[in-house]
């Protein structure tokens, strides 16, 4: 997960949320990126006994999720307000799914795969 590109001036005028919702993606993006660094193990997928008498690793897990689908809304916020390529905001739509519904962390799309997705 990156941050956000941050919106620029004609941005602002046409949306000035988006300079709000940038600060709320950078805090998400830092918050997700410090909860890895802290539970390295979530990178991979986590079989429930590792969870057992580790509720900050449970909950560490759920924020992660949770705050990759944050970052994901917002950027498909801003796509449809400014009117660019729809696809990704979609995609993100039908991604999240269900309220609810877990998704592993192997199958969000890599710092790579998200860049090019955003642009």
């Amino acid at each position: 997960m990156l941050g956000p590109d941050l919106p620029d001036h004609d941005d602002l005028r046409r949306a000035p949320e988006l300079a709000h919702l940038a600060m709320v993606h950078t805090a998400a993006s830092l918050a997700w990126q410090a909860l890895l660094l802290e539970n390295p193990e979530l990178h991979d997928l986590c079989p429930p006994e590792l969870f057992a008498g580790r509720p900050s690793l449970l909950l560490a897990s759920v924020l992660v999720t949770r705050l990759d689908e944050l970052t994901d809304l917002i950027a498909a916020y801003k796509a449809s307000l400014l009117a660019v390529d729809l696809s990704a905001a979609i995609t993100v739509i039908r991604r999240v799914g269900k309220a609810g519904e877990e998704k592993p962390i192997e199958q969000r799309p890599t710092k790579e795969e998200s860049k090019k997705s955003d642009a």
